[in-house]
């Protein structure tokens, strides 16, 4: 009981220790990065709101005065995709990473794309 005890208390402390402080630096930054990333997105969607709205105007009036037969979509320049009704792109990404991160829990390697990063390159923020 001494072995397990020794390993339940010294052992496992200095483990920790020596593990998990870089684990967690880089999921403090991580996360730091991404959500600064969607406020960063949704304050430039923003920023180009009234234009997009103004053209949009424009678009619904040629379409009601017969200019055009079709109504011409218009969308907020910072979206990637024409995609009506649903989130930005860079928003279904976020909301992915849950489902990521279970993946790399169960297979114990990153999706396709993900670099891996061992250190935070540059230093603290």
């Amino acid at each position: 009981m001494d072995v397990v005890n020794a390993f339940n208390t010294d052992y496992r402390a200095s483990v920790q220790a020596k593990v998990l402080p870089d684990i967690y630096e880089r999921v403090e930054l991580a996360r730091s990065l991404i959500l600064s990333a969607v406020l960063d997105l949704y304050n430039e969607i923003d920023e180009y709101r009234d234009v997009t709205e103004q053209v949009k105007e424009i678009a619904d009036a040629a379409k009601t005065t017969g200019e055009t037969p079709t109504y011409h979509g218009v969308q907020n320049p910072v979206l990637k995709n024409i995609d009506f009704g649903s989130n930005p792109e860079i928003a279904r990404m976020i909301a992915d990473i849950p489902y990521e991160a279970n993946d790399v829990i169960e297979n114990r390697q990153l999706p396709t794309g993900v670099e891996y990063t061992k250190k935070i390159n540059g230093g603290k923020k």
